[in-house]
């Protein structure tokens, strides 16, 4: 261990130290720019695939009412999909759907937004958790109330692993030039001590 203190105290070692944390700092503000850019990207494609399919089915609403609405929501509403959907009446009662109802995180929101929600389970039996989605909001007229929604539990998902990848990466490449830096740092140390002995031996000789 006086050996790896050492090492550890030298020039080398510091500065290879230093490199790997500057090297490390900018990999992570890169890494963390590039998720950003790409978790905003995704979650815009998502937010006009939502606003889209919302005008669709307002117009429907507008066009032939309530009760046909409620036909296309039930069509639209697959347990195993990934569209959600919501409409209720003006007493606030669900007419059709797959959403039990309406979230509260999206009470106060008119514009829409992320909310947890639990779906609907396939078997009694079946394990249920709570996922991730946004929605858009839409007021139909006569006080009834319209949730379009996806989704994008599997995105969050993909975000952390690829969050994880990175995380468990720059550990190893930190461990890694560190254990370099130590490396080498302490095979410059044993060289000087042996230059030094050397030095020392040719200096009691010259005096002997």
């Amino acid at each position: 261990f006086e050996h790896l203190a050492k090492a550890a105290a030298t020039t080398a070692f510091r500065l290879s130290a230093a490199a790997i944390t500057a090297f490390i700092l900018a990999a992570a503000l890169i890494v963390t720019l590039l998720f950003w850019q790409t978790n905003r990207v995704l979650t815009e494609q998502v937010l006009a695939s939502l606003r889209a399919e919302a005008t669709l089915l307002q117009k429907v609403g507008a066009d032939d009412g309530t009760p046909a609405l409620a036909e296309t929501i039930k069509v639209l509403a697959r347990p195993e999909g990934r569209g959600l959907y919501l409409l209720s009446g003006a007493d606030g009662q669900k007419i059709a759907g797959n959403l039990d109802r309406w979230p509260p995180e999206l009470a106060q929101s008119p514009n829409g937004g992320v909310f947890s929600y639990r779906p609907e389970a396939a078997s009694p039996s079946a394990p249920i958790s709570e996922r991730l989605a946004v929605a858009i909001p839409l007021d139909i007229g006569g006080g009834s109330r319209f949730l379009v929604g996806r989704d994008i539990e599997d995105q969050r998902t993909f975000a952390d692993q690829i969050k994880r990848t990175f995380l468990f990466g720059f550990g190893a490449v930190s461990l890694l030039g560190l254990i370099a830096g130590l490396a080498v740092s302490r095979r410059l140390l044993t060289r000087m001590e042996a230059i030094t002995a050397t030095s020392r031996s040719i200096g009691v000789g010259a005096f002997s």
